[in-house]
């Protein structure tokens, strides 16, 4: 939540979007004394122009622009304000692990079961063929990984497990993960997408 507590700013420009934020206080959106935030857009939109609404969304996370107002998601937003994208349309957490394991090298990892099924694969993308999707494959069961009862990975620990490479940014959008080790290995975090 955005606490009133930001109320005693005249002017603020805050960028949250894309964050677990489930509401604005009440306060902030009612009160005329924040018309100057976010470069003025405030007074334009309201509160939309920090954070689209919960069901809403925009690519921006934010409305800045008249011609182009936060949409209605029909599937929802996960319950949080300033989703990039609907709940549906968010990369799963399989096509996250799929792109990290192509590029951390996982054909040559020490343990890779269940991951295995991906040794072939050229990009993440091919999860959506029809070879991969007939195989219904499970990403919970793979070594070092664990999730919660939503199938969303909670746990991605691979220690010293001979991974090579750039770890995607799309690894931190796993929404769920909490536990990550990935010591012991030889990796470079890329720096320059995230």
């Amino acid at each position: 939540s955005i606490p009133k507590a930001y109320l005693r700013f005249d002017s603020l420009d805050l960028d949250v979007t894309g964050n677990k934020i489930s509401s604005i206080d009440k306060a902030i959106c009612e009160s005329d004394s924040i018309n100057n935030w976010m470069s003025g857009l405030v007074e334009t939109f309201g509160c939309k122009a920090i954070l689209c609404p919960v069901d809403y969304y925009l690519p921006t996370g934010k409305q800045e622009d008249d011609d182009i107002a936060c949409e209605w998601c029909d599937v929802g937003t996960y319950g949080v304000m300033g989703a990039l994208s609907c709940a549906s349309d968010e990369v799963s957490d399989l096509q996250i692990l799929a792109e990290f394991y192509l590029a951390v090298d996982g054909p040559n990892w020490s343990e890779a079961k269940g991951w295995d099924v991906m040794a072939e694969m050229e990009t993440s993308a091919d999860l959506t063929l029809p070879s991969y999707k007939d195989l219904e494959i499970d990403h919970c069961d793979f070594f070092g990984v664990e999730c919660d009862d939503n199938n969303r990975v909670t746990e991605l620990k691979l220690k010293g497990n001979s991974l090579e490479g750039f770890v995607p940014a799309s690894l931190f959008n796993l929404a769920e993960l909490t536990d990550l080790d990935l010591s012991g290995n030889e990796l470079t975090f890329d720096r320059k997408n995230g």
